[in-house]
């Protein structure tokens, strides 16, 4: 299967000229179908495979001597709780077990490779002070600057409007506006992963563009933010594969849609 490298970006210098200097890194998100007690083992199984995993560990392994594989399964439970009407206990203990299905299947690629590749969970990140501090920095900064917390929310309805508006119709407007409080507190803890992330492993492998919060943080646009938490550089390779195209991260219509009818 070709690789197909669609887009790199470094502040203007590709992230191709010589990588090896710097770590790189590759998250994979757990999944859970939405409204659906479909099998959980052979769901992951077909989830895995669907994302391609072993494709971007394999690229990630040929360009980076220092390499980190982050699953991130404790962002799950948001989305149980959300959209699965999970009590925070049972999303909690499901997360996880989603997270140790794949961590099986991960570990079994990883045994393919003889480059030393870091292997994190969120519970490992989690312990860490670092990132404690830019989550909790987040969370204030989110409160203090209105443009910032528009480009949260702008995050939060582009991963999730199209679930949103369902519970908005079907549900209410109670209940809709409880889940879209949890919602945001999942963009909350995924900005503050990102940033962690490249702080400490600058360049992502992903079939996705950074998020368009992520490029105004790097790019300067709230300087106070940036004093606190003084940022370096990040790096970003968007890859995409024979069988299909990489994605964007604006979400213009859905962004559009909830202005008009999400309030």
């Amino acid at each position: 299967m070709e690789t197909k490298i669609i887009s790199t970006y470094r502040k203007g210098v590709s992230v191709l000229i010589n990588p090896k200097n710097c770590g790189g890194f590759f998250g994979i998100s757990a999944s859970y179908p939405f409204f659906s007690n479909k099998d959980l083992k052979s769901y992951c199984e077909k989830y895995y495979h669907h994302k391609k995993i072993d494709e971007f560990i394999k690229f990630g392994t040929n360009h980076f001597d220092k390499f980190l594989v982050v699953l991130v399964d404790y962002l799950l439970h948001y989305n149980l709780i959300a959209f699965n009407n999970f009590d925070t206990k049972k999303a909690l203990i499901t997360a996880r077990k989603v997270g140790d299905i794949l961590e099986k299947k991960i570990k079994k690629t990883l045994l393919k490779y003889k480059n030393k590749i870091i292997f994190l969970r969120w519970e490992n990140i989690k312990k860490d002070k670092e990132f404690n501090y830019i989550l909790k920095t987040i969370r204030t900064f989110a409160k203090e600057n209105k443009e910032f917390k528009k480009e949260c929310m702008r995050l939060t309805i582009s991963a999730t409007w199209n679930k949103l508006r369902i519970i908005k119709n079907k549900y209410g407007n109670k209940k809709y506006k409880k889940i879209l409080s949890v919602a945001k507190d999942y963009s909350l803890d995924d900005i503050a992963l990102c940033l962690y992330l490249y702080h400490n492993f600058p360049i992502e492998i992903s079939k996705y563009e950074p998020p368009r919060i992520i490029k105004k943080i790097y790019n300067g646009l709230f300087p106070n933010l940036n004093k606190k938490l003084r940022f370096s550089d990040m790096g970003h390779i968007q890859l995409s594969f024979d069988d299909g195209p990489a994605y964007l991260d604006y979400y213009d219509d859905e962004w559009e849609d909830f202005k008009q009818n999400g309030k």
